[in-house]
């Protein structure tokens, strides 16, 4: 649980304003933001990497949060849950390129 609350205090401090922040379940989050340009994804996707890995201890305990983000933006997708299969995907994807590197 304490891992999950640091996590999203990172991805709230990163999300604009006007963003949403919600868990989707387990141990996955969902950011509803809107984009000004595609290079703003791979900027967020950086900025929450770069978040987490600062946190290095939780309640005295050495801590590694391992994150794979996907991203999908709503006007290629049609439908909020195209959308969310999309950035799953993606997610998974990443997650099989970090696990092999």
């Amino acid at each position: 649980d304490l891992v999950l609350q640091r996590t999203s205090q990172v991805l709230r401090q990163v999300a604009a304003e006007s963003s949403v922040v919600c868990r989707f379940g387990g141990d996955e989050f969902v950011i509803l933001h809107q984009i000004k340009s595609i290079a703003e994804i791979d900027s967020i996707k950086q900025e929450i990497r770069l978040g987490l890995r600062k946190i290095t201890h939780i309640e005295d305990m050495q801590t590694k949060i391992r994150v794979s983000i996907g991203a999908a933006i709503y006007s290629e997708c049609g439908n909020i849950s195209d959308c969310i299969d999309k950035a799953d995907q993606q997610m998974y994807a990443d997650k099989e390129l970090r696990r092999n590197s």
